[in-house]
C-alpha cells in the first residue's frame, strides 16, 4: 500500500500521468520590479496526490485536544524556519525585505496563497512527512539512537526535489525541510507541518522579494 501510493505520488507530482489539465494562472509576472518572472499553475495532479496520502496515510490531528497541543510548536516552527530559510536567503543576496502590502500586493495574491496551500504545502508534506518521514519513524522506532535520522532523510529529499532551482535553492529547501521535518517529529501530526510550510511560503511571497532577485 505504502509503495503504491508512493509510486503514485511521485507520478502524479511530476505530471507524467495523462488525464490532467492544469491551467495557467499566472504568467511570467514580476511581483516586483527586481524579481525574476513569475509563473503559477494549479497542479490539479499534484494536488489530488496530497489528498489522496493525507486521506489514506498521513497522521492526522484527530481531537481538538490535538489541535491545542500542536499549536505552540507550529508557532515556533513557523518562526524559527521563516527566520533561518529567508534569511539564509537574505544573507546570500537571493531576496530583499520588499513588503506588498495594500496597493502593492498583487492582485492575484488570494488565487497563490490558496494554491500554495492546497496544491504545494499539502502535496509536499503528506508526501515527504506524512509518507516517508512516518514510515522511516515506525521502521526505526526501535533504534533511538537514529532518532535523527527521518528528519534528515525527509528534509534531504525534500531539498533535492527543489534542484530544478538550483543548487542554493536546494540549500534553501533543505533548511526549511529541517524546519517542516522537525515539527512534525515533534506533533506526529501532518497539519503542523502543513501550517510551518505555508506560513514560511506565505512570508516570503508578502514580505521578501518573490520568487528571487532577478540577474
Amino acid at each position: 500500500m505504502d509503495r503504491a501510493a508512493g509510486g503514485l505520488g511521485l507520478a502524479l507530482a511530476v505530471h507524467v500521468l495523462p488525464g490532467f489539465h492544469n491551467p495557467l494562472l499566472v504568467n511570467a509576472v514580476r511581483t516586483t520590479p527586481d524579481a525574476v518572472p513569475f509563473t503559477l499553475y494549479a497542479n490539479f495532479d499534484k494536488g489530488s496526490v496530497g489528498l489522496l496520502l493525507l486521506a489514506c496515510l498521513a497522521p492526522r490531528l484527530a481531537s481538538w485536544q490535538d489541535a491545542r497541543a500542536a499549536v505552540a510548536p507550529t508557532l515556533v516552527a513557523a518562526v524559527a524556519t521563516a527566520a533561518a530559510a529567508i534569511g539564509a536567503a537574505w544573507l546570500a543576496g537571493q531576496v530583499r525585505f520588499e513588503p506588498k502590502l495594500g496597493a502593492a500586493l498583487p492582485p492575484f495574491a488570494p488565487t497563490f496563497l490558496f494554491v500554495n496551500l492546497f496544491f504545494t504545502c499539502v502535496a509536499e508534506e503528506a508526501f515527504f512527512r506524512g509518507l516517508i518521514q512516518e514510515r522511516l519513524t515506525r521502521a526505526l522506532a526501535h533504534r533511538p539512537g537514529l532518532i535523527f535520522l527521518p528528519i534528515l532523510v525527509s528534509a534531504t529529499l525534500f531539498g533535492l526535489a527543489h534542484l530544478g532551482g538550483g543548487p542554493l535553492y536546494m540549500a534553501f529547501a533543505t533548511l526549511a525541510g529541517l524546519g517542516y521535518a522537525g515539527v512534525y517529529a515533534k506533533t506526529r501530526r501532518v497539519e503542523a507541518a502543513v501550517v510551518t510550510h505555508f506560513a514560511v511560503n506565505a512570508t516570503h511571497f508578502i514580505f521578501f522579494t518573490y520568487p528571487a532577485l532577478g540577474r
